[in-house]
């Protein structure tokens, strides 16, 4: 399409953390066995015989929705590098391991000391992705993989920090994780508590600036004396410590470690990557982080510091690399569930895209589900999660539409909800897209393919939709550019439902039916068409294959759309038009009314006489585009005046006013009951009324909207006249100038 060498190499991670848990629990429900039972060769080997079942799942997943990779270079993250398998290999490590180092010397991949977050039962760092917190309302007790006993989380424990030097003065501190204190470093003093004002702490302030103060605190837990600095800090409000202070072990959170960076505090591990603690000093070593939680407060107590005290993954500094992702390879957030719910197995809300492209019944769904390794308890409420969010099964959508509704999200953005509706609602768009295009392939045998800068437009509605055309390419190119796939997204789909299907195709269909229709219209609708194939190719690849190569083209040409080169701006410039468009999208106003007079009426298929009174400038235009007008609006005739010509209006006419000040009018008499309409009017005028009055003032645009739908209300009951009792007469307002041919049917 444009011509880029590009390489996407398909490829499975090893998901180690995941693998061993769904591998262990596997062994458990199905074999009675522990992984401990087993040796670690034992246990790889059921690991590989579960990557062999299901390994492949992810990439059959990708080849089912259509994507562009080079599958002879398929590989595994733990495939063996030997001298039989290099030549597939090794490219791909070279390849990586190249482009990590292009990319660190450009500056956008680092290597630094970052909190991860560490399990401590799998010994492995977890991604953001699969950790999911868990809101403790108080007091609870859960159990902890590697403890022997249930640990109780949300109970607070105060502690105090005795100032080093001042008899009585004591530093409270409180926390939930009290054996964290092993690794304090510092105590943040806020500023806004007169007891820690320079004044009164004035003794700490040392070497330091007076910035902030200084001073040695101290504990004496498991027999060891370990000094803590304490710091004032006037920002440390920012941090949410506003009227007391805060201990500071650098290594339990985020803030914390950027607050000891930024003051230059050593950085301790005090839990080790097993969960056991590891303090300075050796101190309590190989006790459990939550056995010596206890250990600690009874420690505290002893020496009077303790005022009152009511798998865990844990921050642990680790060596990895990062990527400055702001400068570089467009990441998408996170994809939930149609309620905002993160995707997981243990609720039943994940969808497999093979599901959604082919359909599935809620037994097949019910199915799949109980082959999964979740526990009893977890099954039950996946059952019953499943048969809430699909009750009927999921529908076949093909997957066009749902590489389209993935498409029209902002991937910038927040976590993408992933309704079954929505892709519903792109596989209708595919379906207007074939109607279209079949419709077109109707009077292929009158098609005579040029390339497009040949094509030169001559009727009004040939040159709006081309620049309509141009104008679509332009906005596709910039948001690609920009990485915003779902603006692109919106021009290509814009261009087909707005523009070609919903305003082009029903211009030229009377045209079309006449024995020998206009060539140069015919070059348009297939230039058009063949162009619009092009830009929805990257976003529906199988639906835009199937149709382009159903269009004639001119030869030679590429042998799959594919490799056909994707619609050029520059090439396509000098079709954009902006005087062309400011034209028809007046005309297309005035449309828009009629069609909602004819709505007020109810008028059905009845073809009413229009009257278009238009400013002067634009009445050369709104002559030249009558045809249209009757077309689209389904009137029987068409009139065309300048405003102020002196005609005057009858009762039985209905006028209603555009944007560009031209006045509309329907005639409705002969057409309606007007005794029935003036009953319905009323009543609809009383309820719009009661909706007005019932709104509060902040809904201002639903104000506007029921205020302008209440005046069309009276504008078409003052049109049907006197009461009930009076005979409507009245002839038309003016002589008609334009109609159907007698012998023909109005379209």
């Amino acid at each position: 399409m444009q011509g880029w060498t590009v390489l996407w190499v398909p490829g499975t991670d090893h998901a180690g953390i995941a693998t061993q848990a769904v591998v262990e629990r596997w062994l458990w429900q199905q074999k009675g066995v522990r992984r401990q039972d087993l040796t670690r060769s034992e246990f790889m080997d059921e690991v590989w015989a579960w990557k062999e079942r299901h390994g492949a799942d992810i990439l059959l997943q990708l080849r089912s929705l259509g994507a562009s990779l080079d599958w002879t270079r398929c590989a595994f993250t733990m495939d063996p590098v030997s001298p039989t398998v290099t030549p597939r290999f090794l490219p791909v490590l070279w390849m990586s391991r190249g482009l990590v180092c292009g990319l660190h010397r450009c500056g956008l991949v680092h290597r630094d000391t970052r909190l991860v977050n560490w399990s401590c039962a799998l010994q492995s760092a977890v991604a953001d992705i699969e950790v999911s917190p868990r809101p403790i309302p108080g007091p609870t007790s859960l159990r902890v993989p590697g403890c022997p006993h249930p640990v109780t989380f949300g109970v607070m424990v105060t502690f105090a920090y005795p100032v080093e030097g001042d008899d009585g003065l004591e530093l409270p501190v409180s926390t939930t994780r009290p054996e964290t204190m092993l690794g304090d470093v510092a105590v943040a003093v806020s500023p806004h508590r007169p007891t820690y004002q320079c004044g009164r702490l004035g003794f700490m302030v040392t070497a330091y600036e007076s910035a902030y103060g200084l001073c040695l605190a101290a504990y004496w837990a498991y027999g060891g004396l370990w000094p803590v600095r304490a710091y004032w800090h006037r920002a440390y409000g920012a941090y949410g410590v506003l009227w007391g202070m805060s201990k500071d072990p650098a290594l339990t959170s985020p803030p914390d470690l950027a607050l000891a960076r930024s003051h230059s505090l050593p950085l301790l591990n005090v839990i080790g990557d097993d969960g056991t603690m590891r303090p300075p000093g050796g101190k309590g070593l190989g006790v459990h982080r939550f056995m010596a939680r206890d250990q600690v407060v009874a420690a505290l107590a002893q020496r009077g510091l303790s005022y009152r005290s009511g798998d865990v993954i844990e921050f642990l500094l680790k060596s990895n690399g990062s990527c400055a992702c702001r400068e570089m390879v467009l990441l998408h957030s996170l994809v939930r569930d149609s309620m905002g719910r993160k995707m997981s197995k243990s609720i039943g809300n994940v969808i497999d895209p093979r599901d959604v492209i082919g359909g599935a019944t809620l037994q097949e769904l019910q199915e799949k589900l109980r082959r999964t390794v979740l526990d009893p308890h977890e099954l039950k409420v996946a059952s019953v999660g499943q048969k809430r969010q699909f009750p009927h099964g999921i529908p076949e959508c093909g997957t066009d539409a749902l590489r389209l509704a993935l498409c029209s999200h902002n991937a910038h953005g927040d976590d993408i909800k992933l309704d079954v509706a929505a892709i519903l609602k792109q596989r209708h768009f595919c379906n207007k897209v074939w109607n279209a295009v079949k419709f077109v392939l109707t009077f292929r045998p009158h098609f005579n393919p040029k390339p497009p800068h040949e094509v030169t437009p001559s009727t009004p509605m040939d040159r709006w939709v081309l620049s309509r055309l141009a104008g679509a390419v332009v906005d596709y190119g910039k948001k690609m550019e920009a990485l915003e796939v779902h603006g692109a997204m919106a021009a290509m789909q814009n261009f087909w439902l707005r523009s070609f299907c919903d305003v082009y195709l029903e211009s030229i269909k009377p045209s079309l039916r006449r024995p020998d229709p206009d060539p140069t219209t015919l070059q348009t609708l297939l230039t058009c068409t063949e162009l619009g194939l092009r830009l929805l190719a990257p976003f529906a690849p199988f639906l835009a294959e199937e149709l382009w190569h159903r269009l004639p083209r001119d030869p030679p040409g590429p042998p799959t759309l594919c490799l056909a080169p994707f619609p050029s701006a520059a090439m396509l410039a000098h079709w954009i038009c902006p005087e062309v468009e400011e034209e028809v999208e007046a005309m297309r106003e005035v449309v828009r009314t009629v069609r909602a007079l004819r709505d007020v009426f109810r008028l059905g298929a009845a073809r009413p006489r229009v009257l278009v009174q238009c400013p002067a400038a634009l009445e050369a235009a709104m002559l030249a585009l009558s045809p249209t007008i009757q077309t689209l609006s389904q009137a029987a005739t068409i009139e065309i005046c300048p405003r102020g010509a002196g005609q005057e209006v009858r009762p039985g006419w209905i006028r209603a006013t555009t944007g560009t000040g031209t006045h509309v009018y329907v005639c409705v008499q002969g057409l309606v009951d007007p005794d029935i309409e003036r009953t319905r009017l009323q009543t609809q005028i009383l309820t719009l009324q009661r909706r007005l009055r019932a709104l509060p003032p902040p809904q201002q645009s639903q104000v506007c909207s029921l205020r302008s739908e209440l005046a069309l209300l009276n504008m078409a009951l003052e049109a049907l006249g006197p009461p009930p009792h009076m005979e409507i007469m009245g002839d038309p307002p003016h002589k008609e100038i334009m109609g159907p041919p007698h012998d023909e049917e109005p379209q």
